[in-house]
């Protein structure tokens, strides 16, 4: 789990799991509750939960298109 807050109100979190297969990524997908402020994706090996507050969307988008193609 990562955390970043900028010193104000902004804060992001990210938590990531490894998978052993790729289906784990569609359960954990499903499972997980929906909630505001709340993205969560899955790659072949990875389950990630972005989650923020207060945060401008451009770089909110730009941090979790760089985290998916990282995490591929």
């Amino acid at each position: 789990m990562a955390e970043y807050r900028d010193g104000g109100s902004a804060a992001v979190s990210v938590t990531i799991h490894g998978l052993r297969a790729s289906a784990e990524g569609l359960d954990m997908t499903q499972k997980l509750l929906p909630s505001a402020n709340t993205v969560a994706f899955y790659t072949e090996r990875y389950f990630a939960v972005v989650r923020w507050s207060n945060t401008d969307r451009e770089p909110l988008t730009t941090l979790i298109t760089k985290l998916e193609k990282a995490l591929k």
